[in-house]
């Protein structure tokens, strides 16, 4: 996204109300062929443009993700921002995912904690960075606040949508789950 060229638009950029354009879909990311057993490991994603005022941005994505056989477990919500080809969050939330601990930026308040299997990486506490670095580090926002697990999947679409400043995030609906049975 060309009119993204400091911290500072990319932060006004995530402060702008946005919206989900269209109905997305959860998709699988790795295509089941007919008769072939989907990897235990399958995960779904979501990807959606968002737009403000009625306008798409172009570069700008929403992208969630989950695996298709925990339920409840390991969702992932970014957003998305298209930088010199290639898509890289600047904001994410983790849902139940694996324990995070902050091991880059000696400043930051949780330095050395673990905060939790629920937590956001926000662009604020990643602009150590600098930019272009919060979107081309190989780091992927290495600095993450703990969050109080929502309870719940539409729990945690109410909780992104204030951390995202994205208004219509609860339409999406939840991916389609399976449970997993692994029998010995």
């Amino acid at each position: 996204m060309d009119a993204v060229r400091s911290l500072d638009d990319l932060a006004e950029l995530l402060r702008l109300p946005k919206r989900v354009d269209g109905t997305p879909r959860w998709d699988p990311q790795h295509k089941v062929k007919r008769g072939e057993t989907p990897p235990a490991n399958l995960r779904l994603s979501l990807e959606a443009p968002l737009s403000v005022e009625g306008v798409t941005m172009e570069g700008l994505r929403l992208r969630a993700a989950a695996p298709k056989f925990e339920p409840g477990r390991k969702v992932a919500i970014q957003l998305m921002l298209l930088h010199r080809g290639k898509w890289r969050p600047f904001t994410r939330i983790d849902w139940r995912g694996p324990p995070h601990t902050n091991r880059r930026d000696p400043g930051f308040e949780h330095y050395m904690r673990d905060v939790g299997e629920t937590h956001v990486h926000r662009l604020c506490d990643n602009a150590f960075l600098g930019w272009p670095g919060v979107v081309t580090s190989d780091e992927d926002l290495p600095n993450a606040a703990p969050l109080e697990d929502p309870g719940d999947f539409a729990a945690l679409l109410s909780l992104a949508a204030g951390e995202l400043y994205v208004e219509n995030l609860t339409d999406i609906g939840e991916p389609p789950w399976e449970a997993s049975f692994t029998l010995r």
